[in-house]
C-alpha cells in the first residue's frame, strides 16, 4: 500500500525550489507543518506489534529446542539399543567359540577326522 500525498498548490510551488539532493524531510518546514496538520497518532501499535514479535520469537525458539532435544533423545536411545545388541551378538559369539574349542561336541558343525 502506498502513501498519497496530497500537497495544496502552495506547497507544491514551495516545493518546487527545493532540489532533491538538498530536501531532508525531517527539517523541511513544509513537512513539519504537515505532521502539525495530521491527526494525533499514538505509538502503542508499535509496542504491541513489538511485543508479539518477541514472543513468538522466544516461543519459536523454545519449540526448537524441544525437537532438537527429542532427535538427541531418540538418537541417543537407538544408539544404545543398538550397542547392547551387539554386546550381546558379541558375547554369545565368544562364548560358543570358546565352549566349542573346550567341547567340540556342542558345536553344528561335524567334527573333521584326523
Amino acid at each position: 500500500m502506498t502513501a498519497v500525498q496530497n500537497y495544496t498548490h502552495c506547497e507544491r510551488e514551495d516545493l518546487l525550489h527545493y532540489e532533491v539532493f538538498d530536501y531532508l524531510p525531517g527539517h523541511s518546514s513544509i513537512y513539519k507543518q504537515w505532521i502539525k496538520r495530521q491527526p494525533q497518532r499514538y505509538n502503542w501499535d508499535r509496542y504491541v506489534i513489538a511485543a508479539l514479535i518477541g514472543v513468538l520469537t522466544g516461543f519459536v525458539g523454545i519449540l526448537m529446542q524441544e525437537i532438537f532435544l527429542s532427535a538427541v533423545n531418540l538418537k541417543w536411545s537407538h544408539t544404545a539399543q543398538y550397542l547392547q545388541v551387539c554386546e550381546d551378538m558379541f558375547v554369545l559369539q565368544h562364548t560358543r567359540t570358546h565352549l566349542t574349542a573346550l567341547f567340540p561336541g556342542l558345536s553344528d558343525e561335524p567334527v573333521p577326522e584326523r
